[in-house]
């Protein structure tokens, strides 16, 4: 009996960390998403990868280099995550054509001071707004940047640290009745946490 409580054990072990591997694999390999509404803002969106250890995640081996730049940033910041903490990184480009040969041009967007021919001065703003969300059990990470001007986001990477999986199973000594013979006796026991009191 005990072998087989402690095979169940080590398969719900397996099972959930394997789920979580196949889960963060995805969501390294994940390809980003665009889309521009009618206003001109773009949105690009792709896959978080979470863990609750990030050291698996800075020892990964990759070629990405947008990989390699988050890994940076986890790597910099990791004494300060704590369980629910983020990192996004995310490019992009942002492309003006403004004929001007002499002067100024100035809109919400961009400032052109082109005092002579040899030398323009060209100032952009960005405007972003980045969210992590869940949809339909995927975690996604959304940057809407409002420039028109913007070429779209290029590369989104976000890395959530996640809590710690809850143990399910346990091993414990306790103290039992015995009601057939009205005693009390230490028991040592396999337990499965159905709900959490406290």
């Amino acid at each position: 009996m005990i072998l087989v409580l402690f095979f169940l054990y080590m398969q719900n072990i397996m099972s959930s960390q394997q789920s979580d591997m196949i889960q963060f694999v995805n969501a390294i390999q994940d390809s980003t998403s665009h889309k521009i509404d009618n206003m001109g803002r773009s949105y690009a969106e792709t896959s978080q990868i979470r863990s609750s250890d990030s050291k698996i995640f800075l020892n990964l081996k990759t070629d990405d280099p947008a990989v390699k730049q988050l890994q940076d940033e986890v790597k910099r910041l990791n004494g300060k995550l704590e369980e629910g903490s983020s990192i996004t990184n995310f490019t992009d480009n942002t492309y003006i054509d403004v004929k001007t040969t002499k002067g100024k041009y100035q809109d919400e967007w961009v400032s052109v001071n082109n005092e002579n021919v040899d030398r323009s001065i060209i100032g952009v703003k960005n405007k972003y707004s980045v969210s992590l969300i869940e949809d339909k059990g995927e975690y996604l990470v959304n940057v809407r940047n409002d420039n028109p001007y913007s070429g779209g986001t290029d590369s989104i990477k976000t890395f959530v640290k996640t809590p710690k999986p809850e143990k399910k199973w346990s091993l414990g000594a306790g103290i039992g009745y015995d009601p057939i013979t009205g005693t009390i006796k230490p028991v040592v026991g396999i337990q499965y946490k159905i709900i959490n009191l406290f």
